[in-house]
């Protein structure tokens, strides 16, 4: 009846059971009835549950699955109710398994259930205790089996929360929270080794400037020569003073390829080669690469390329 109004007419899904005939399906949730006389949901059971609803949901015309990482509620804790049981996280199994269940069903959609309230059940948002494995899962999940050129890598989940924590740390500077602005359109556009590499020179900035009382020249990163270059090019960089550094070059999708040097050095200008080879000395292929110099939590880094 509140659809017969409508000129597009939207689907409608319902809990568990489809209900007809308003529904055109229905979507799985965790099932915690059927927690054992512990309280606690067996992945026997979850996946004995999930077995039969993907088997009578076979035939309908719209497929919708649910993957979630556990449950776990704070009710009987809170002294509000008895609860509604525990579901274990197995160190992110659950998650897995419930995202290859849906996978296998040919779901269109596959919802990824959370919580308002980490209370009320379990978020996959981070969180302290988990950190951001939930999402390393999830965009595992997509690269293997949805977009395997996906840009982004694990360590792209916390981009956001450098971004805060720099606009945090400089909130009267315009031209460091412009600099920020541009590393979220970059990110926008899935331009994410640009991205970093702008934001770690950032964070080099601000970290040398918080903690060495302004000198923000105490070190400087050289863009290499030749560049670009075959087979090889030389990286150039200045310590203001004595200090252990480590030089790394990554490829674009952030995969270390070789430690091209980690020691503690003196004061002055130094210089490394790198011969275009990884750490098992194979010659890499052709390509954008980055060189980064980290130097007791300072960073900064720059683009090389590399003709073959």
């Amino acid at each position: 009846t509140l659809f017969a109004g409508l000129p597009i007419q939207p689907l409608f899904y319902t809990l568990d059971n489809r209900l007809s005939p308003a529904a055109v399906g229905a979507y799985p949730w965790p099932p915690m009835w059927k927690s054992n006389a512990q309280g606690i949901l067996t992945p026997a059971a979850l996946d004995e549950y999930l077995r039969q609803f993907y088997q009578k949901a076979a035939v309908w015309e719209c497929k919708l699955g649910s993957a979630f990482p556990a449950f776990n509620d704070i009710y009987k804790e809170a002294g509000v109710s008895a609860g509604y049981g525990f579901l274990d996280p197995q160190n992110g199994e659950t998650l897995k398994n419930t995202l290859q269940r849906a996978l296998d069903y040919k779901a269109d959609v596959i919802q990824l259930v959370t919580w308002n309230d980490y209370g009320e059940g379990t978020i996959i948002e981070p969180t302290l205790e988990f950190g951001y494995r939930y999402l390393e899962i999830i965009q595992d999940f997509e690269r293997s089996h949805v977009d395997s050129l996906l840009p982004f890598r694990r360590q792209d989940l916390a981009l956001p929360l450098r971004i805060y924590s720099l606009r945090k740390e400089n909130t009267h500077d315009e031209q460091i929270n412009a600099d920020l602005d541009r590393v979220f359109e970059l990110i926008i556009q899935e331009k994410v080794i640009e991205a970093r590499v702008l934001l770690d020179s950032l964070s080099g900035e601000t970290r040398v400037g918080s903690q060495m009382q302004g000198r923000v020249d105490s070190f400087a990163l050289l863009q290499n020569y030749p560049n670009p270059f075959n087979p090889a090019t030389v990286i150039r960089f200045d310590l203001e003073m004595s200090s252990p550094i480590i030089l790394e070059v990554y490829n674009v999708t952030g995969q270390k390829v070789r430690t091209l040097m980690e020691t503690t050095l003196p004061a002055g200008e130094h210089q490394v080669i790198w011969d275009g080879k990884n750490g098992t000395d194979q010659l890499v292929s052709g390509g954008v690469y980055v060189y980064q110099l980290r130097m007791e939590g300072v960073m900064a880094a720059k683009k090389c390329l590399l003709l073959r």
